[in-house]
């Protein structure tokens, strides 16, 4: 369990975002979008605690079914209630893929999205 607190929860859930992409082995199959290049550069300052991308070749809604149906992972996919965010991305209509975690979201958790993830890429 975390320290309670804002402080503490916004740093639990950077060090998972950041554990996330570490895990990774093919984070270059995906297209991450706003901010979420920090992560890729490894830093987490700035970030709260979602990453938002595409799977290169795969329509965001198939890879959430993906996700969930053959892995036990829930995600978002589609225009996360701001098309105009989506338009200025370029990944409107379809959207993206959202991951979201929290103060009760365990290393482990990102680790099995991590492998899950780099199945799908092939």
């Amino acid at each position: 369990m975390i320290e309670r607190g804002p402080e503490a929860i916004l740093a639990h859930e950077r060090r998972l975002l950041a554990g996330l992409l570490a895990a990774m082995t093919r984070p270059d199959a995906y297209d991450w979008f706003g901010a979420d290049r920090v992560l890729l550069e490894g830093q987490g300052e700035g970030r709260v605690g979602l990453v938002v991308f595409n799977l290169r070749g795969t329509a965001p809604s198939a890879l959430a079914t993906a996700l969930e149906e053959k892995h036990g992972i829930a995600v978002r996919p589609g225009l996360h209630c701001a098309p105009h965010a989506h338009r200025h991305l370029g990944t409107f209509p379809a959207g993206a893929v959202r991951i979201s975690v929290g103060a009760l979201t365990t290393p482990e958790d990102l680790r099995a999205a991590a492998a899950a993830l780099d199945r799908l890429a092939g």
